[in-house]
């Protein structure tokens, strides 16, 4: 079979949407990366099969997330053969941290000793080559205990929860909307030799965590606190992030009535808040 693969230059704030419409519109697979030209802009992939006709698709997505929007695209063909060598040459080994590692599944380890995360990339959100994901990454390292429960909410890959697990947690659940997130956690959890169940939200079990981590967008966080304050337990740890230091700030204001800020983590422009929920 052979494929093809469009790919759109698009304003960060509307990644999730787009990527909602892509899989509706029959992706195969979906990955992101920042644009190398502009740090505003996001570049987006995603895979069709050959018969998708992309040229007619596109004004379609365009119209979509609405005619003021930004929105460049091209689209590439490969065989099959082709897009496997595309999709490993644009994933490589990532040092997360001193010890920690994020590996695609395509390649060995450089550092046989450190703890090595295997990962499936291009078929979910969450990859370790985001400043945000990073940031969670080096969080749960330095803080993460033997006997937390986390929630890896938005799991997209698996990356958060695994890492979790692998670092040392007694337990750790995700969940996302998307299913073929969900597929794309459990091949992940398979790859890393952990349990990490995942469900749906309407299906999460009713459980507490001392820790719950979120990589998603400013606007859904602001939505989610409720489900948050529901799931952690007091003194628990709230860990957000794919948030710029503007949209910090204001999600500080709606997260203090249930809880107070410890830390503000920043790199470039991206940030990670560190809050706790306060005691009941």
């Amino acid at each position: 079979m052979n494929w093809q693969s469009l790919i759109a230059k698009i304003a960060p704030e509307d990644l999730a949407l787009l990527t909602e419409l892509l899989f509706a519109h029959q992706a195969q697979a979906v990955s992101h990366s920042e644009c190398s030209t502009s740090p505003k802009i996001v570049e987006i992939n995603a895979l069709f099969e050959e018969d998708i006709d992309l040229d007619r698709l596109a004004p379609i997505l365009k119209a979509a997330l609405g005619k003021d929007k930004f929105f460049a695209y091209r689209i590439e063909k490969f065989k099959d053969k082709d897009w496997i060598e595309y999709l490993q040459q644009q994933y490589r080994p990532i040092k997360i941290a001193e010890g920690l590692w994020i590996v695609p599944a395509w390649c060995s380890p450089l550092e046989p000793e450190a703890l090595n995360i295997m990962l499936t990339p291009g078929i979910a959100f969450g990859t370790g080559q985001h400043p945000t994901t990073k940031m969670c990454l080096r969080w749960l390292k330095k803080m993460i205990k033997n006997t937390d429960w986390v929630l890896d909410y938005g799991c997209g890959s698996g990356i958060l929860g695994i890492a979790a697990l692998k670092l040392g947690a007694q337990a750790a659940y995700g969940t996302d909307i998307d299913p073929q997130a969900l597929l794309a956690s459990q091949e992940n959890a398979r790859l890393n030799k952990v349990k990490f169940p995942v469900f749906h939200p309407t299906q999460l079990p009713d459980l507490k965590f001392n820790i719950i981590l979120a990589n998603i967008w400013f606007k859904v966080l602001i939505e989610l606190i409720p489900t948050f304050k529901k799931y952690l337990k007091p003194q628990g740890y709230l860990v957000l992030s794919g948030i710029n230091q503007q949209q910090a700030s204001a999600l500080r204001q709606h997260l203090t009535p249930w809880f107070y800020s410890e830390e503000l983590w920043q790199e470039g422009e991206w940030c990670c808040l560190i809050s706790r929920q306060y005691k009941n």
